[in-house]
């Protein structure tokens, strides 16, 4: 590319004069290392990362101050100066995520350097629910008197009592680990592969992973559908006739709001 130095037109190779001065044309010089560019100068702000995870947080920042980008963030420091600190499911239900965003002409270059932080974000962060067990997958086994069970399970295996709902569920944890003893569903009393037990597992969005099962075949019991305890919920048989319910926090609840007696401390 040819450029007139006297009015910083620019020519295709091969030009030599400049048509609105006359002026002879020279070479444009080759583009340099583009230094990193203020944030805010354009005022154009595109979100490219969010985190409540500490660490990843810090790993965001080291990843663009490595690659020279520029960058704001809402929401950084914000929990920690009023106290609030970041819950355990490394979601601050106060202050939310922290947003890390870039000049609009950064945004792909900084998105794709941030990628494997986002993918592992995006799995980690799950809404606390009072009202929830601890724990992403959470065994159900039934039997036929379920507080009775309950307390042989706390004496025999040292569980704890967590949460009991009625008559016929209790969550139970042991260290950082839960299961809820439950009465068999009446439909499927004579069912024993049913009846005995199922697998609960927490999830992050349970209308599409609802699609996803149904698509590759998956039988589905109960389609999502938003419950009173703060979990929208599905059901589905796997081919060998296992129960899974798949549970996706939508709110935190107090379980008293609903019913549920609080035993732990």
């Amino acid at each position: 590319m040819m450029i007139c130095p006297r009015c910083k037109s620019e020519y295709r190779d091969g030009f030599t004069t400049c048509a609105d001065c006359y002026g002879p044309l020279v070479a444009a010089p080759e583009p340099g290392p583009e230094p990193p560019e203020a944030a805010h100068e354009d005022g154009d702000l595109v979100p490219v990362f969010e985190s409540s995870e500490p660490s990843l947080i810090l790993m965001a920042k080291s990843v663009l101050e490595g690659a020279g980008i520029a960058f704001g963030t809402r929401g950084d420091g914000v929990a920690d100066m009023f106290g609030l600190g970041r819950f355990p499911a490394r979601m601050n239900l106060v202050t939310g995520p922290v947003v890390f965003e870039v000049a609009r002409r950064s945004a792909t270059r900084a998105a794709a350097l941030l990628a494997d932080l986002r993918a592992g974000s995006e799995r980690e962060v799950l809404l606390v629910n009072r009202s929830m067990p601890p724990g992403t997958i959470i065994p159900e086994l039934a039997y036929p008197d379920v507080r009775e069970a309950a307390a042989w399970l706390c004496r025999a295996f040292g569980f704890r009592e967590r949460l009991r709902i009625a008559n016929h569920r209790v969550q139970l944890t042991l260290e950082d680990a839960s299961i809820v003893a439950i009465e068999a569903p009446p439909d499927q009393a004579g069912d024993a592969p049913l009846a005995t037990h199922g697998v609960m597992v927490r999830i992050a969005d349970a209308q599409a992973h609802h699609d996803r099962a149904e698509a590759a075949g998956a039988r589905i019991t109960s389609p999502p559908t938003d419950t009173p305890f703060g979990e929208r919920q599905y059901s589905a048989l796997d081919p060998a006739g296992h129960r899974w319910t798949f549970s996706e926090s939508i709110e935190d609840v107090d379980p008293g709001d609903w019913g549920g007696e609080v035993v732990e401390s």
